[in-house]
C-alpha cells in the first residue's frame, strides 16, 4: 500500500477518497525539517497546504514520487530540487479562484459602504442615536459610502481569480478593465501597458 503523507490535515472527504482508492494515509505530526524527514522516507507521495518542503526534506523521500499542492501557488515548494529527484511537482489551478474573487469585492464593498468606521462610530456613539435620525447620525461622522455600481475596476491579470472577479464586479454593475501580457482572450477590454490604466 502506497503511503500519502499529509504535512498538514486536509478535509475529511479528501482523506477517505484517498484511503478508499488504498492509499495509506498519514499525517506529519509537524511540519518543522525533522519531523517532515523523518515522515517522508517511505512515503509515495505527499499533500501539502502552506508549510514549507525545502530540498533536504525533499531529499529524504527516497520512494516519493509526487508532491501536490492543495492549492493554486507552489512557492513554498522548492521544485528545483523536486526535478531533480524526478519527483513530479502538482498543484490545483482554479481551486480557490471564488473564494478569492468573492474575498476581493467583500473587501470593496467594506471600503465602499464604511463598514468598519460605522461599526466603529455606532458602537462609540450608540447613545447619541436616540436623540438623531440615522442619516443625520450617519452625515455627521461620514459614514456615507458610495454605490460599485458605475465604478470601474482595473484587473491586473485575468487568470482564473481575475476572470471569477469580472463576473462578480460586472453584476455590481462596474465598468471592468484589465491587463495581462499573456492572454488574447479576454472578457474585458484590456489595456496594452499599466501607465495606460493608472498614469
Amino acid at each position: 500500500m502506497k503511503k500519502v503523507l499529509l504535512s498538514e490535515k486536509i478535509d475529511d472527504a479528501g482523506i477517505d477518497l484517498l484511503k478508499k482508492n488504498d492509499f495509506d494515509v498519514q499525517v506529519a505530526p509537524n511540519t518543522d525539517a525533522d519531523s517532515m524527514k523523518a515522515a517522508i522516507k517511505d512515503a509515495y507521495a505527499v499533500i501539502m497546504r502552506s508549510s514549507k518542503l525545502p530540498a533536504d526534506v525533499i531529499a529524504a523521500g527516497k520512494e516519493l514520487k509526487i508532491i501536490s499542492r492543495n492549492g493554486t501557488g507552489i512557492n513554498n515548494v522548492d521544485v528545483d530540487a523536486a526535478t531533480k529527484q524526478h519527483v513530479l511537482v502538482a498543484k490545483v489551478n482554479g481551486a480557490n479562484a471564488f473564494s478569492v474573487a468573492e474575498y476581493v469585492m467583500t473587501t470593496m464593498l467594506s471600503l465602499s459602504r464604511r463598514i468598519t468606521k460605522s461599526d466603529t462610530a455606532l458602537r462609540a456613539h450608540k447613545s447619541e442615536l436616540s436623540g438623531t435620525s440615522l442619516p443625520g447620525f450617519s452625515t455627521d461622522y461620514d459614514l456615507n459610502g458610495h454605490e460599485l455600481r458605475g465604478k470601474t475596476l482595473a484587473i491586473l491579470g485575468l487568470g482564473k481569480i481575475g476572470q471569477q472577479l469580472v463576473t462578480l464586479a460586472e453584476a455590481f454593475g462596474m465598468n471592468v478593465i484589465g491587463y495581462d501580457p499573456y492572454i488574447k482572450d479576454s472578457p474585458v477590454k484590456l489595456y496594452d501597458q499599466l501607465t495606460d490604466i493608472y498614469p
